[in-house]
């Protein structure tokens, strides 16, 4: 079948091939270019080069495009830092720092459990991108990974948090003008008896929910947040935004921050010290209920008429003073009333926003909060890697390193941009 080094196929079917690929290599003779070169296997006429000498392969090599961008910013390094060491550096092989840069860089390639470490240990591309040479040792194992994840307490998981904070801070090369803090939860369902892991009845799941705080303009992660599968938001937001807020004010006191969420943030005390505070505005979903109805029950008749006369759909907005039960005073309401093919549609939007349209409010601020559940549905937040631990702190580690890796390929991204752009895109991450 063979003549010399070379031989030429002019039909070979996949099975015959494989059957080819996998021979064994001392069938050919060894020399320095021990290869088959196939012609005419296309009818592009290209070349199809079958090496049988060839060493350890890998298929993550776009992996070292990652590993640019985190050698400039190693954000992971810095949450390594806030994890104190506990074992004995005479028997130690793996440094906490490579063992953090392991586990992000295997749910970036799609391996979100620690088992898989068992899996990538050998891989020369993995080696590389956490500072060893292929030829190395090998990388941390499943139960070393596990230990690393067991260890880490409340004290250095609340150092870590605040780190995302810091390192959005520095993000800017300058104090900005105007930020947007959008907040948002999600489901992580729970297959177990995790701790934390609440029935929720809106999700019909044992789950958990955590919190993620982003910037509306840029995109970027401020801070994620694991919490019980069910609690009171309204309670729970205050206390965090008004150390959040406090803590940015430090950093940036001329820049004007606008909080937006939907109705299950509209924290009556953080309203109320939010209207005492300089540069700082809200725009909050709120539920309606019979005494707004009543409010507005004529401007619902008015449009209602119109559908019915013009047949057109209608979309019309308002304002007015509204005092709940539980505020200390009366804040401003935006009603967005829409009658389409779909029947009515009345939204209720709190804010303290006066200065500006009521459709503006509406349309132009609260409606981009969509832009925050985007961010949420990035493909490592949703392998839900941080749900799957049996205690919360190693939920919150989970949660912590998947956050990392959003922000680095945050950065990835806007690298590339700059570089087919020759630096000139503008769109921050």
């Amino acid at each position: 079948m063979f003549a010399g080094k070379f031989v030429t196929l002019k039909r070979l079917t996949i099975k015959q091939l494989l059957t080819f690929s996998c021979a064994k290599i001392q069938q050919f003779p060894e020399t320095s270019k021990d290869k088959l070169i196939f012609f005419d296997l296309f009818e592009a006429n290209k070349k199809v080069e079958v090496g049988f000498s060839a060493p350890e392969m890998t298929n993550l090599g776009g992996m070292c495009v990652l590993r640019r961008i985190t050698k400039d910013d190693d954000f992971v390094g810095e949450l390594a830092r806030k994890v104190r060491e506990w074992r004995n550096p005479k028997f130690t092989e793996h440094s906490i720092k490579e063992m953090m840069d392991q586990r992000v860089l295997q749910i970036a390639a799609g391996y979100e459990d620690a088992d898989d470490c068992d899996l990538l240990r050998k891989d020369g591309m993995m080696k590389l991108m956490v500072g060893r040479l292929p030829s190395g040792g090998d990388l941390c194992s499943q139960p070393t990974m596990t230990r690393l994840e067991n260890h880490v307490q409340h004290k250095e998981l609340y150092d870590m948090g605040w780190a995302f904070v810091r390192h959005f801070v520095e993000s800017y090369d300058k104090e900005p003008v105007k930020i947007i803090l959008d907040l948002d939860d999600s489901n992580a369902n729970c297959y177990g008896a995790q701790q934390l892991s609440v029935f929720n009845g809106y999700y019909g799941e044992y789950c958990y929910m955590p919190l993620f705080i982003f910037e509306g303009f840029s995109g970027k992660l401020v801070v994620p947040i694991l919490r019980p599968g069910r609690t009171n938001k309204r309670d729970n937001v205050a206390g965090l935004l008004i150390r959040l807020i406090t803590y940015l004010c430090k950093f940036w006191p001329d820049t004007v921050i606008v909080v937006r969420g939907d109705g299950m943030f509209s924290s009556s005390e953080f309203m109320e010290w939010a209207n005492g505070q300089k540069n700082l505005h809200y725009v909050l979903g709120f539920s309606g209920n019979s005494h707004l109805s009543q409010r507005t029950a004529a401007w619902v008749a008015r449009a209602e008429e119109q559908k019915r006369r013009t047949g057109q759909d209608v979309k019309v907005y308002h304002r007015f003073m509204y005092r709940a039960t539980r505020w200390e005073r009366a804040q401003w309401i935006v009603v967005k009333i829409e009658f389409n093919a779909e029947g009515k549609n009345v939204r209720y939007v709190v804010t303290d926003m006066y200065h500006k349209p009521p459709r503006d409010v509406y349309a132009n601020w609260y409606c981009k909060r969509g832009n925050c559940e985007l961010y949420i549905y990035d493909k490592y937040f949703v392998m839900r890697s941080y749900s799957k631990c049996m205690f919360d702190y190693q939920n919150v580690t989970a949660l912590l390193l998947v956050s990392a890796l959003h922000n680095n390929m945050a950065a990835m991204t806007l690298f590339h941009l700059n570089v087919r752009t020759n630096g000139h895109h503008k769109v921050p991450f």
